[in-house]
Formats: C-alpha cells, structure tokens, sequence
C-alpha cells in the first residue's frame, strides 16, 4: 500500500534559515538524449555577515539601519519557501521548492531559482509610428 506523503508544519524562519545545507552539485540528465551536463562546483560560501557588508557597500546606509531589514527580509523568504510560496523577487529570480525533509534541528529544503538575463526585454527596434513635426 502506497504512503501518502505527509504535509510538515512550518518552523520558525531563523531555524530554517540556520538548517540550510550545501549539497554536491548534480548532474541535470537531458530527456531526449540521456546526456548528462555537469553542474560548475561550488563557490565559497556567502556568511550573513558579508551579506550585510555587501549591501551596505552597495546600498549605501549605514550597517545599523541596514541589518535589521535584511535579516527580516530574509525571515520572510524562509517563511514563504517553508510555506510552500514561489516568491518571485527580480532580480533574484523566481524560487519555488523542490523536495523539503526534516532533519535534526530543523528541516532541509531543496530549492529551484530561476534568474532571468539582465537584457531588457525590447518589443521592436523601430517604432511604431514616426514623430509628426508639424504638431
């Protein structure tokens, strides 16, 4: 008999967010012919601290004003990602979750983002209609 799988109350955003592994990269296998790309590895880990220091760097407030919001902004990204959300935050990209599995001391969520090119999008390079000097 198969299980149902079972939905999982939402934790605290600072538990989810402190429970986030980094995994291996994996190998994205294409469909129609079994070839399998290789995901880059892995780059140094981003603190929360460098975090903060970037954004003030690019913000340019100060540190005091700045922490505050940004950890806040990111216990409502833990929070919406556990409930089950897809934020969509340009530039960042869309984020949805993929797998989630409890584990000790919180829970570990496998998450999908997609960015988008920087290009903005240009509907025609010639306009529509041209400028009448006569008006």
């Amino acid at each position: 008999m198969a299980t149902r799988p079972t939905k999982t109350k939402p934790t605290t955003a600072l538990k989810a967010v402190a429970s986030v592994v980094a995994t291996a990269p994996v190998a994205d296998a294409d469909v129609s012919t079994g070839a399998t790309t290789p995901k880059p590895e892995s780059g140094p880990m981003l603190k929360k601290k460098d975090f903060i220091d970037r954004a003030v760097a690019k913000s340019g407030i100060k540190k005091k004003d700045a922490r505050p919001a940004i950890e806040a902004a990111l216990a409502v990204l833990a929070e919406a990602l556990i409930a089950g959300e897809e934020p969509n935050l340009p530039p960042l990209g869309k984020m949805r979750v993929t797998r989630d599995k409890d584990v000790s001391g919180g829970k570990m969520l496998v998450v999908r983002l997609r960015i988008n090119d920087d290009k903005p999008k240009v509907s025609g390079s010639t306009p529509l209609a041209e400028d009448d000097a006569d008006s």
